[in-house]
């Protein structure tokens, strides 16, 4: 009490605070999550710390992208309850089949050997998440990530959006702006000037 509050200290980032706009975390109430060994969160954080602090207007895509990235890591260090054995099934077709644009999410849900009904209710109750959502996020997500790759800066957006299993080249461009509040093309631009002017690994400094 009475004493100016502080990001740093002689020990280094103590009490970094971040503000997320409807992340992808279904937590409903205060809860601790603990870093793993090697301080992938901490280093997230910080990054994306460092990022707001030196330009925070020129920095957006940038930190979307941090906060994608600390919102799995939480996510991933979730102390959560064992899923049923058809729950993880669906969740890893659909990790692993999201760039196929010819997969039909509902057809294999009523190949599956139970309730097309139930199944979605189920994945809903053990994830919080429906299985088409997190498709349609996955595929959105992995589509930020190449558009920030500067050895696929020769790839079209079609080319793209494609890649991560839209048909569409035109619906991927409307959904895409919708989520990220740019175009693709606006978002790839971004991406690669603020990559492209990142400051020599020297000059960065955090400190534990």
């Amino acid at each position: 009490p009475m004493i100016f509050h502080q990001n740093e200290g002689e020990k280094g980032f103590t009490n970094i605070h971040l503000n997320m706009i409807k992340p992808s975390l279904k937590i409903r109430k205060p809860t601790l999550i603990r870093d793993d060994g090697n301080h992938f969160i901490f280093d997230a954080v910080s990054a994306a710390f460092y990022r707001f602090s030196s330009n925070p207007g020129k920095q957006t895509a940038l930190l979307s992208a941090y906060a994608n990235l600390i919102v799995c890591l939480v996510r991933s260090n979730l102390d959560t309850p064992a899923r049923s054995p058809i729950v993880e099934e669906i969740e890893s077709t659909i990790i692993r089949n999201y760039p196929d644009e010819t997969f039909e999410l509902d057809n294999y849900l009523r190949s599956l050997p139970f309730n097309y009904d139930y199944l979605r209710r189920l994945f809903k109750q053990e994830t919080g998440d429906t299985p088409h959502h997190l498709l349609h996020e996955t595929r959105l997500q992995a589509a930020a990530e190449r558009l920030g790759f500067s050895d696929l800066h020769g790839a079209s957006i079609s080319e793209i959006a494609h890649l991560c299993g839209f048909r569409e080249p035109l619906y991927f461009s409307r959904v895409f702006r919708k989520k990220y509040g740019v175009s693709p093309s606006e978002y790839q631009s971004r991406i690669l000037k603020e990559t492209s002017s990142v400051p020599d690994e020297e000059t960065i400094k955090i400190r534990y």
